[in-house]
C-alpha cells in the first residue's frame, strides 16, 4: 500500500493486519510504500514498529520502502492511499499533475491485471450482460477477462454478495424503464 505513514493512510495498515478487510483467516504480508524523504521514512519505520508491538496472528511480513518496484512486486491487492498533499499557493491543476506523476510510477511497477467494472460476458459466474467489477488485463489499450484466476471462497462471498446489491438495485428501478 501507498502513504501507510500518511495522514489519510495510517490507519489501513492495522485494519489490513487485524483481518478486517481482508478476512480473519488471511494471513497478509504488508508490503508499504512511502516518500523516499527521511521524515516520510521515519515515520514508516514506526509504523512498521507499532504493527509489530500489536502482535496481528495473520500478519505474516512487512516490507516498507521507498522504491515501487520492491512494494509492489507479486501482490495480490494494493491500496493506493498515498498522494502529495496540495501545498502553500499551489493550484489545483498543479497539484492534480504531481499526482498524476507519482500514480503513473506506481500503476507501472503494479502491473497490467485490474479489476474493472464492465459488462460481464458471464465469467466467474456474473451473469452475462450485468455490470460488475471483474479481474482483466490491460495491455495496448485492450482489456481482457482473467479467465485463469481461482476464486476464493472469502471472494466469492464479496462477489455474490455485491451481484446481489446491484440485482436489487436494477430491480429497484426496473420499472422507471419500462
Amino acid at each position: 500500500m501507498t502513504g501507510a505513514a500518511g495522514q489519510i493512510g495510517y490507519a489501513l495498515p492495522f485494519r489490513i493486519a487485524s483481518g478486517e478487510m481482508l478476512g480473519k483467516d488471511q494471513p497478509v504480508i504488508l508490503q508499504m510504500l512511502e516518500l523516499p524523504l527521511e521524515k516520510a521514512q521515519a515515520a514508516l519505520k514506526g509504523v512498521m514498529m507499532e504493527l509489530e508491538d500489536c502482535a496481528f496472528p495473520l500478519l505474516a511480513d512487512m516490507i516498507g520502502t521507498s522504491d515501487p518496484l520492491v512494494a509492489f512486486k507479486d501482490v495480490q491487492q494494493a491500496q493506493l492511499v498515498g498522494a502529495k498533499p496540495r501545498g502553500p499557493g499551489m493550484e489545483r491543476k498543479d497539484l492534480l499533475l504531481e499526482n498524476a506523476k507519482i500514480f503513473t510510477e506506481q500503476g507501472s511497477a503494479i502491473g497490467q491485471r485490474v479489476t474493472m467494472g464492465v459488462v460481464s460476458d458471464g465469467s466467474h459466474d456474473i451473469p452475462e450482460g450485468m455490470i460488475h467489477g471483474m479481474p482483466r488485463t490491460c495491455a495496448g489499450g485492450k482489456w481482457e477477462v482473467v479467465k485463469s484466476l481461482e476464486i476464493d471462497a472469502f471472494s466469492r462471498e464479496k462477489m455474490d454478495a455485491t451481484l446481489q446489491e446491484l440485482r436489487e438495485e436494477r430491480d429497484g428501478v426496473k420499472h422507471l424503464f419500462a
